[in-house]
């Protein structure tokens, strides 16, 4: 007896090498281009005025933060704690490709996403400063950013359609647009977010 699984066996299996073919282009031609015009849009809408990007291929790697935030390390290198990246808070959790995180996310930890991220802080240091940052949070979370736990993110919706009428056309910005979007409303929720993260840095350690 046929059942829906087994039709779809059939499909794959008869389509299999479009499939592959398809795959290879998304992670080697696809993705590439879409991160580095999603990056761009993101730094044109923000500017680089107040804002300072550390680029790099893949969006776990590259990072932004509020220029005000910048410290030195040891090395004498700028760096931020906290900063912000562009990516899903869960990041290729069962994919194969970044384009599936931009157009058939299965949930918004796994959409791209602003991501508020820190590595100086311990949990019993972030608890105790985020009783202290009420208002601050409730703000954040006014303003679009969800809160899951110590995570703060803001989910960004990409409309398939206009995504491949884009890559058919040559032309990403009408694609990109909800970056640019997402853009002025971390603009807006900046002020709550340097409140927050100087509560944080009031902690002892």
């Amino acid at each position: 007896m046929e059942s829906p699984e087994h039709e779809l066996d059939c499909l794959i299996v008869n389509n299999i090498a479009d499939l592959e073919a398809s795959l290879t282009r998304a992670t080697d031609e696809i993705d590439v281009r879409l991160n580095a015009e999603a990056w761009s849009t993101l730094k044109r809408a923000l500017g680089e005025d107040d804002w300072y990007f550390e680029d790099a291929k893949e969006p776990t790697d590259a990072w932004f933060a509020p220029r005000a935030w910048l410290e030195k390390d040891e090395n004498g290198d700028l760096d931020a704690d906290p900063w912000f990246r562009l990516k899903p808070l869960d990041a290729r959790r069962e994919y194969h490709s970044w384009l599936a995180h931009y157009v058939a996310p299965k949930s918004d930890r796994e959409q791209m996403a602003i991501v508020w991220c820190w590595h100086r802080f311990y949990v019993e240091q972030y608890k105790a400063a985020s009783t202290k940052a009420d208002k601050e949070l409730q703000t954040i979370r006014d303003l679009g950013f969800h809160q899951d736990g110590r995570e703060l993110f803001y989910p960004i919706d990409f409309k398939p359609d206009v995504m491949a009428e884009g890559f058919q056309q040559g032309d990403l910005k009408a694609a990109l647009e909800p970056i640019a979007r997402a853009a002025e409303l971390l603009n807006r929720a900046i002020g709550p977010f340097s409140r927050f993260r100087a509560k944080l840095i009031k902690q002892p350690r």
